[in-house]
């Protein structure tokens, strides 16, 4: 399975400042819940039978219970010497630890044992487990008012979202994250997308599957990525106009509920938002504390199907 994709640097930096830390002080442990909850692992997996899941290697302690070992990285995983070859690299969600809380054998996880060797407790699993009890819209998966692509590119061409633009234009909204979401309850966004295979058709309505989708990622003066979202179609083809290769750019519809979990579960800096003269960064600390309420604000289940289209 390829893992190269998965980093998990922001939750090493923190391990880092847990490690070197006397205390488990209360603002630490929020952080580490919050990164937990959206952390995805590199894990020894064995293929069962079935091949419909895997066979994790437990570590035995000496008290007869266990533990999981994880890797932030592939590199991790790659030079520690607990990896058999029966095994392979394969992705572990950290939502999957939730099912060791009914199992009294096993007692945690332990993230890179050969280097941070950090110990994540049932008792830390637990308040990740309780931090996610109904925060989702019941509306997430409803496809009954999901639109199709006709639907889509006529929101796109006509939504101008007025009042997120003039939200983003005045001062004195600086830093108003909770003002700013829910302009986004308001408005229909986009997003940049890349596919060097979709050509031209005259609609500029393309049906494209998911997996061949590649989100444009800017990286700031420190070199660390952000996914970008545009404030209307206006704001979309500014963006385009400094491209070379414009033909490979398409927009897509967004909730930015989905695109926030996936800037926060892929290891982003955050989302910057743009309109056609200026941009907001929205930081990943801010999407950490802030996902509960995009998600029951922003989600807009008109937009469930538009991971499926792309626009012009």
């Amino acid at each position: 399975m390829n893992v190269s994709h998965i980093s998990n640097n922001h939750l090493k930096v923190l391990l880092n400042e847990l490690l070197s830390t006397e205390e488990l002080n209360e603002d630490l442990l929020l952080n580490l819940t919050r990164e937990l909850r959206f952390s995805i692992f590199v894990c020894p997996g064995l293929y069962m039978e079935d091949g419909d899941f895997f066979n994790y290697p437990l570590l035995d302690l000496d008290d007869g219970t266990s533990i999981l070992p994880v890797f932030t990285d592939e590199n991790e995983y790659n030079n520690s010497n607990l990896i058999t070859n029966d095994y392979e690299p394969v992705t572990y969600f950290f939502e999957q630890s939730f099912d060791f809380l009914e199992d009294e054998t096993i007692m945690g996880i332990v993230i890179n044992p050969d280097s941070e060797d950090f110990f994540v407790s049932k008792d830390i699993i637990n308040l990740v487990a309780m931090s996610q009890f109904e925060v989702s819209n019941s509306l997430d998966n409803d496809n009954s008012f999901a639109c199709d692509g006709n639907e889509l590119k006529v929101i796109f061409d006509t939504v101008s979202n007025d009042s997120l633009i003039e939200f983003m234009h005045d001062e004195s909204n600086a830093f108003d994250y909770d003002g700013l979401f829910n302009e986004f309850a308001k408005s229909m966004l986009n997003t940049i997308i890349i596919n060097e295979n979709l050509g031209e058709n005259y609609e500029d309505i393309y049906p494209i599957e998911p997996q061949d989708i590649i989100l444009v990622t800017e990286f700031d003066e420190d070199d660390s990525p952000w996914l970008v979202l545009m404030a209307n179609k206006d704001s979309f083809y500014k963006k385009l106009s400094f491209q070379d290769n414009k033909s490979i750019y398409f927009a897509q519809l967004v909730n930015p509920d989905d695109l926030a979990i996936f800037a926060l579960e892929n290891d982003y800096e955050g989302i910057m938002l743009y309109d056609e003269e200026i941009f907001i960064p929205i930081p990943r600390s801010v999407l950490l504390e802030k996902i509960d309420s995009i998600k029951i604000l922003c989600h807009n289940p008109r937009l469930n199907n538009s991971i499926n289209y792309a626009l012009r």
